[in-house]
């Protein structure tokens, strides 16, 4: 038949060897509608793990249209006009649709699609972190297509950046949280990564080196918290060489020598440090004298006094004797012997 079909009965006669005839008739009705048009389009780009949405722009033909029949790659099919799946490699060639209208009339249309390699991102930190010291942010990208065009990092605190391993930037107690880096290739495909990161809260320490009185000795001892437990080094430093791993060095005798600045620098499961340091000075040791009146007859009363010499200010008494005697004054009140 020509392309253009005119409406009218059509007549079908055949004739067998032996000159017998047959004949049928059909009458063939033209519509004057005129058929669907079809126009196909996909969102780009079309990333492998992303989704594939696949769009049809139909006119003419009578509405509504009875139906949308869609097929491609990898056994796809679709009855939706506008459909949408999960992209992946082994979906790229060719899609095609075709449109029934109301009245049976169809239109077909196909169109190439393009699947691209999926991208991919790995991010990664220093974590843990001591506080103050820098937290290193990196990122390894693979797949897509390159050049990787950009990085946009996002954490804690407002913090951003726009490169592939970003600077390092100094810890607070507030840095702690996700950081979170998204890739986008040379074709538009994305990939997104994230990292936690724990800025470690600092050891504390304080030194007491318990009385430094002239004759004496003197007991470093430190008072250790915060940090990560177990703490795995200790390291003294002080006056007249002297140094020690222990976390209580041995006592040593107060002398000239002894005096001056010791230091202790303790470092915490996590390889934080904190240092703390504590100046050793020789106190004079007051010299002190007791005496006693009265109290040799009984019944009489007896008095107790003393003389303090020397020593640093302010100072505390503490008197004992029989009977469970105590007094904690200089000189004590007379009492009855």
């Amino acid at each position: 038949f020509p392309v253009t079909i005119s409406a009218g009965t059509y007549t079908v006669i055949v004739t067998d060897s032996k000159g017998c005839t047959a004949s049928a008739v059909r009458n063939i009705t033209v519509s004057s509608n005129v058929s669907p048009a079809v126009s196909l389009s996909v969102n780009a780009p079309v990333c492998d793990g992303s989704t594939m949405q696949l769009s049809a722009s139909v006119t003419g033909g009578v509405l509504p249209y009875a139906g949308f029949s869609w097929v491609g790659l990898g056994g796809y099919t679709a009855t939706q006009q506008n459909p949408s799946t999960l992209a992946y490699n082994a979906l790229t060639g060719n899609y095609t649709l075709t449109v029934t209208d109301n009245v049976g009339c169809t239109a077909t249309s196909s169109l190439s699609v393009t699947v691209l390699p999926k991208a991919l991102i790995t991010a990664a930190s220093n974590s843990p972190v001591c506080l103050g010291a820098n937290i290193n942010l990196s990122s390894v990208p693979s797949g897509g297509t390159a050049p990787y065009a950009s990085f946009v990092w996002s954490g804690p605190n407002g913090y951003s950046a726009n490169t592939e391993d970003p600077a390092g930037f100094a810890s607070l107690a507030t840095s702690s949280g996700t950081y979170r880096v998204t890739m986008t290739d040379a074709s538009g495909c994305t990939a997104t990564s994230s990292v936690a990161v724990t800025a470690v809260q600092p050891t504390v320490v304080s030194i007491d080196p318990g009385p430094t009185c002239s004759g004496g000795t003197v007991s470093l001892e430190p008072v250790v918290s915060g940090g990560a437990l177990p703490y795995s080094a200790y390291s003294w430093s002080g006056p007249n060489g002297f140094s020690s791993t222990l976390q209580f060095p041995a006592a040593f005798a107060l002398n000239g020598s002894s005096t001056g600045t010791y230091s202790l620098t303790v470092t915490d499961a996590n390889g934080c440090t904190a240092t703390a340091t504590k100046t050793v000075t020789i106190n004079a040791s007051p010299a002190i004298s007791a005496s006693a009146s009265g109290g040799t007859c009984q019944g009489a009363a007896l008095s107790l006094s003393s003389t303090r010499s020397g020593g640093t200010a302010p100072f505390q008494f503490f008197w004992s004797g029989p009977a469970g005697y105590s007094a904690t004054t200089e000189d004590p009140a007379a009492f009855v012997s």
